[in-house]
């Protein structure tokens, strides 16, 4: 393929090559689309269909092995954060962008975590944005990725759980109790900001397994 080539459909039709199969997949990560799609995000920064769809390139081509490989570096997340940072208001850029950093982590991405902006995302997703899906990867990507500096976190989690939307509750009661048990600081701020209520949510709608919630409480 000669990249070089194409228009601006270039990336467009890359993303949708890449998620038809994994064979695709592979085939495109060997004729170098993970350089291509990270270049052509980074020519059109405010760009929110190129944005979009080099971030579902990304997610696409990271579940596939040599795709993982390829995009191992810091490079990925870095290009992906700041297409999200670029185009703040636009829920298709901000849910490709969220799926391909939770594509990044699942691929082992070392770098994700101290990617410049990575938290900042994830929070604002979780401030402005009403799709339910969205924001329960986001509080899943927060519970890997979020450390003692970002408290106010927790309180946006907390404040994001309800028994009315399920998938939100369970990621928080999995978030909640992953921050309790890794950091002191952490662990102080669920407390703080009502997370034992969200705990006994999850028990009294979920069905969550008490195990976690004692472990956490402790």
């Amino acid at each position: 393929v000669s990249y070089s080539r194409l228009g601006d459909g270039d990336v467009t039709l890359v993303a949708k090559l890449a998620a038809a199969s994994a064979d695709v997949a592979e085939a495109l990560v060997a004729a170098g689309a993970c350089d291509f799609v990270l270049a052509r995000s980074l020519e059109s920064p405010t760009t929110p269909s190129v944005q979009r769809d080099a971030a579902n390139a990304v997610a696409a081509l990271a579940r596939v092995g040599d795709g993982a490989s390829a995009l191992a570096g810091p490079r990925a997340p870095a290009v992906v954060v700041g297409g999200l940072l670029a185009c703040p208001d636009k829920l298709s850029v901000q849910f490709a962008g969220i799926h391909a950093l939770e594509a990044l982590r699942e691929a082992g991405n070392a770098y994700l975590k101290t990617t410049s902006g990575v938290v900042e995302v994830l929070l604002r997703s979780l401030r402005v944005q009403s799709d339910s899906a969205l924001q329960a990867i986001a509080v899943r990507l927060l519970g890997h990725l979020a450390g003692p500096r970002d408290e106010d976190a927790v309180s946006l989690v907390v404040s994001d759980c309800d028994s009315a939307r399920p998938s939100m509750l369970q990621e928080g009661v999995w978030t909640l109790s992953k921050w309790a048990t890794r950091d002191a600081a952490l662990a102080r701020a669920v407390a703080v900001h009502s997370g034992v209520g969200v705990f006994l949510q999850g028990i009294a709608t979920l069905g969550t397994d008490a195990d976690v919630v004692v472990a956490a409480l402790r």
